[in-house]
């Protein structure tokens, strides 16, 4: 009688699935990370080429451009010997500029996305909304603290940064702006005796 529920019990045991063998392998951190990687490059090869060229492109051609500029305004109206380090430095960046636009190049050409133009500026503009805001806020403060005057426009500047963070509490973004201000009033016109624009208000 033992002889056979022993045997029973044998059989039973191997007729049982090896839950062990069939367990799933714990996942990998670094397989997820590189998902995650090879997503955003999926989502750049979407974008259009003429948006990636314009973008790839804007900081060389901006160098280019105040290079330019700068030697416009500098030859001829200070001696060459003052020039050759800041010229020398140009012409570095100029090298530069060359063999990263040769490499962009080789990178671009056949290139193809999916999206158009337009719909690539929106759709980076949906994920840089807050820099760009950021920097438009910057502008504008930039562009109106002579009009404005210095504390107004701070003012305002440092309730549009906080309105962009995220913050919708008045009472919070208007306390901490005043304390700004009144600090850098006590430090810097009282103290050090520095005069910024008063604008039209006069403040």
């Amino acid at each position: 009688m033992s002889s056979n529920t022993s045997t029973t019990d044998t059989l039973a045991t191997e007729a049982e699935p090896d839950e062990r063998a069939d367990a799933e392998p714990p996942e990998d951190p670094d397989e997820n990370s590189g998902a995650a990687s090879d997503g955003d490059d999926d989502d750049t090869s979407r974008l259009s080429t003429a948006y990636v060229t314009l973008v790839r492109f804007a900081f060389p051609v901006a160098g280019l451009v105040l290079a330019a500029l700068y030697i416009e305004n500098t030859y001829g109206e200070l001696r060459r010997s003052n020039l050759y380090y800041p010229y020398f430095v140009i012409s570095m960046l100029v090298v530069a500029v060359v063999s990263v636009s040769v490499t962009e190049l080789r990178d671009l050409w056949g290139r193809s996305g999916d999206l158009t133009f337009a719909e690539s500026v929106r759709h980076r503009a949906r994920k840089w909304n807050r820099s760009i805001g950021l920097v438009f806020v910057g502008i504008v403060y930039i562009g109106t603290i002579d009009f404005l005057g210095f504390f107004p426009a701070s003012f305002a500047g440092m309730i549009a940064i906080m309105l962009l963070g995220g913050l919708r509490d008045p009472k919070v973004m208007v306390g901490v702006s005043v304390l700004v201000l009144v600090a850098v009033y006590g430090l810097f016109i009282q103290l050090m005796g520095l005069q910024p624009p008063e604008g039209v208000l006069g403040i």
